[in-house]
């Protein structure tokens, strides 16, 4: 579907924010779902590029985070408003929000904030206390340091790790997520019953495999998503395919677009 652009500006040194106006994605969609989008009659590009659903703040419009990496995502950079993308969504599965949540830390690394902020703002009008939301992101360098600001807004926990030290604590993000499940909030997992806790996490695999582990140390549910390279976005390319734990077999295979890209981290063979 035709999805025409409202404002396209730019967040960091290489990402972008673009807002998109496509009531019929922005009524079904997500978080954690994502799109596949082209640009409108680019007839260099034969296959869309598949990007999540950052946020949803009305019921007219999206929000995509992009990082210029190619020259299609260049391309993306140098559009305009009222121009348009080529769309189709929301694909996949999102997060699994329980109805009797009280704790949720999220967890990203670099871009892979981009699906977070929606799911911050979902959480904050399932009316999750914001004593009890904790945003972790982390990255090489505070250029690469996203959606941060929009969590203060949102009055969220925010903790924050760049390999370099230039903003936040020096390290890497899983190490804070360990710090804050082991000090910061062990007296509330004492208190909340852990099937009532929750960890999300977005961004690359050695990230989500660490995250994940920590989650199993910590007997704290955790849902992953992941990151694949997609050619269709629904299923039928089989170009995404995952390994993951199966009874009679000892594992098979799910494809990220379609069981995905949100999963059980304790599903995934890693």
């Amino acid at each position: 579907m035709n999805a025409k652009i409202i404002s396209n500006r730019r967040v960091s040194p290489t990402c972008w924010e673009m807002n998109l106006s496509c009531p019929e994605i922005t009524r079904e969609a997500k978080p954690g779902q994502f799109v596949m989008a082209r640009i409108k009659n680019d007839v260099d590009a034969f296959l869309r590029r598949p990007f999540s659903i950052h946020d949803i703040k009305d019921p007219s419009s999206f929000y995509l985070l992009y990082k210029v990496v190619g020259k299609r995502t260049e391309a993306m950079a140098g559009l305009k408003k009222g121009d348009s993308l080529d769309i189709l969504g929301p694909l996949g599965n999102g997060f699994t929000i329980d109805a009797d949540l009280e704790l949720a830390v999220l967890v990203s690394g670099g871009i892979g904030a981009a699906p977070m902020l929606f799911l911050l703002r979902s959480l904050v009008k399932g009316k999750l206390k914001p004593k009890n939301l904790y945003f972790l992101t982390g990255a090489k360098t505070k250029d690469e340091i996203l959606c941060t600001q929009a969590a203060h807004r949102l009055g969220v926990q925010i903790f924050i790790t760049t390999e370099d030290g230039s903003l936040g604590k020096k390290g890497m993000i899983n190490e804070e997520l360990d710090r804050l499940l082991e000090k910061t909030i062990k007296d509330k997992l004492d208190k909340i019953e852990k099937n009532k806790v929750s960890i999300f996490a977005s961004g690359p695999n050695p990230l989500l495999r660490e995250v994940s582990l920590i989650g199993e140390v910590f007997e704290v549910s955790c849902q992953i998503s992941l990151e694949a390279n997609m050619a269709c976005g629904f299923g039928v390319c089989l170009g995404c395919a995952v390994k993951v734990k199966a009874d009679h077999l000892g594992f098979k295979y799910k494809k990220v677009c379609s069981d995905g890209p949100v999963f059980d981290s304790q599903e995934i063979i890693w």
